[in-house]
């Protein structure tokens, strides 16, 4: 009985974090179309990060599925893929693969602009 509860609480995990290890990088913006719901493109090249607020919003929103170091679990690391913030940033708004996108009311413009520039500097 305890090693299916065990397998259970492993598949709730994985469905709600995604499961998956989705290695494919966010595709290319070729900077001539304005993402479908985006008013206007962010860009988040530059700027200095707050560690103190990258890291809280990481650890209320991120850690449950990439882990406490970055390296993963139920969802794909984030270290070593050689990720623009840019392109961080598309992905916690727009979502990518299994992982949801994240609005506005859950994560302001600014927590996610600083948590993509965060994870950036972490590669």
């Amino acid at each position: 009985m305890k090693k299916f509860l065990i397998a259970l609480g492993l598949v709730v995990a994985l469905t709600a974090c995604g499961g998956g290890d989705d290695n494919t990088a966010p595709e290319e913006d070729t900077g001539t179309e304005t993402p479908a719901g985006d008013e206007e493109a962010n860009d988040v090249d530059g700027g200095t990060v707050d560690v103190a607020q990258a890291e809280e919003v990481y650890n209320q929103s991120c850690i449950g599925c990439h882990g406490g170091d970055l390296s993963g679990g139920g969802g794909p690391a984030l270290t070593g893929k050689g990720f623009t913030a840019d392109d961080i940033y598309t992905v916690i708004r727009n979502g990518q693969g299994t992982m949801p996108s994240f609005s506005e009311s859950q994560i302001s413009d600014e927590e996610a602009e600083n948590l993509a520039l965060w994870i950036e500097e972490q590669q």
